[in-house]
């Protein structure tokens, strides 16, 4: 068996494992950000029979401040529309790490395909 067949195995089992990771990572992020702005609908929906002119309160760790509707109702959008830009990014995030786990993957086949060996001491281990 080719030491070098090894080493590349290695390698490329090793950025499998890190694309995996990155893979996971970008979906835990997007499903919280997902979760966050139906938070924010929801909280704007429940808002919308309140008078312009009540006070609200905030929670802010584990304080409560009063503010104005308004000022409430601004802060919901903006965290909508943060929100919905970072979908994006980590939609396209996540894209390009499929597209780089396909192609280690690809390599990870052929090197297979060109090393009965490095298939035998595998299936051997």
């Amino acid at each position: 068996m080719d030491e070098k067949d090894q080493q590349a195995y290695k390698e490329l089992q090793n950025r499998m494992i890190d694309t995996s990771q990155k893979q996971k990572f970008v979906e835990q992020q997007l499903r919280v950000t997902q979760l966050n702005m139906k938070k924010a609908s929801l909280t704007q929906e429940e808002l919308k029979p309140v008078s312009d002119d009540t006070n609200l309160y905030e929670q802010i760790g584990r304080g409560y401040f009063l503010k104005p509707r308004q000022q409430l109702m601004e802060q919901l959008d903006a965290a909508q529309k943060t929100g919905e830009s970072e979908i994006h990014q980590l939609q396209e995030q996540g894209k390009s790490i499929a597209k780089a786990r396909k192609e280690v993957e690809d390599e990870l086949r052929e090197l297979l395909q060109h090393s009965p060996a490095l298939v035998r001491s595998l299936q051997g281990a």
